[in-house]
């Protein structure tokens, strides 16, 4: 099994490149709406993270059922993504308070950045940068160097390998390399200014590859633990485009979800 299907990279590209010709066409004057908290980039981005959430629920209650021959620090793994995509959707939302228009306290008003309620933009943006920085070292090792390491490993991804349990092979890759030419780009166009309306918009689009990042990580692990549940069966995946061989349905975010549970 190829460790990236087709056509998990086409919907990479397809993602860019509707971003690309919407921010091209849109007039300058609405490009701060369409990143805005309420705009079609940031309620895309909670839409994936809703969706993300679900899923991670479920692998989460797989990992702990009985059956399940997850290792322990798997399944605490696990149901700490949960908790961590929960944070992430809430954070992103700030708690609700945009789609329900209440005002945040007192504190977060005077020192939110953005005067939200929610932690990131809290002491002048800081716990945000220290998460960018940590998510701009870390998920490449995570989604990229570390899946390139094992798969040259034999045993790698079989049953009983920690990598089964924790690890993507290369379903995350495409998105994160995506990801990480925002800043380069930014870079080299100018948009890096203080006054730029690309400085945060570009931010908020990163976000977005992240958040679909995540999705796939979470795709992979239900294809791999959580499938007892019911939800991914061969009726309800028949929709999925098929492999090069015909044999097997492919999905555009975690790749085959048929593949042998051995093969993980």
């Amino acid at each position: 099994m190829r460790p990236i299907p087709t056509c998990s990279i086409l919907l990479v590209v397809g993602v860019v490149l509707t971003y690309i010709v919407a921010v091209t066409l849109l007039p300058r004057e609405l490009l701060p709406w369409f990143h805005d908290e309420l705009g079609p980039v940031e309620l895309v981005t909670e839409g994936v993270l809703i969706v993300a959430l679900g899923l991670s629920i479920l692998t989460a209650r797989a990992m702990f059922r009985a059956a399940s021959d997850a290792p322990r620090y798997a399944k605490w793994w696990h149901l700490g993504v949960a908790f961590a995509v929960m944070a992430a959707l809430l954070e992103e939302t700030s708690y609700g308070q945009h789609h329900f228009g209440f005002e945040p306290p007192a504190y977060f008003q005077e020192h939110s950045k953005q005067q939200e309620l929610n932690f990131h933009n809290l002491w002048r943006d800081k716990p945000s940068s220290t998460l960018r920085s940590i998510a701009n070292g870390g998920l490449p090792i995570f989604a990229v160097v570390l899946p390139l390491v094992m798969l040259r490993q034999p045993g790698a991804f079989a049953r009983g390998h920690w990598s089964r349990y924790l690890l993507p092979r290369l379903e995350m890759a495409p998105w994160i390399i995506a990801s990480m030419c925002i800043s380069p780009v930014r870079r080299l166009g100018g948009f890096s200014d203080g006054d730029s309306v690309w400085r945060e918009s570009l931010s908020e689009f990163k976000e977005l590859l992240w958040a679909f990042a995540l999705l796939a990580y979470i795709l992979t692990m239900w294809r791999r633990h959580g499938r007892a549940e019911g939800i991914f069966t061969s009726e309800t995946i028949a929709f999925a485009p098929l492999s090069p061989a015909g044999e097997t349905p492919l999905h555009p975010l975690a790749g085959n979800l048929h593949a042998s549970r051995d093969d993980g």
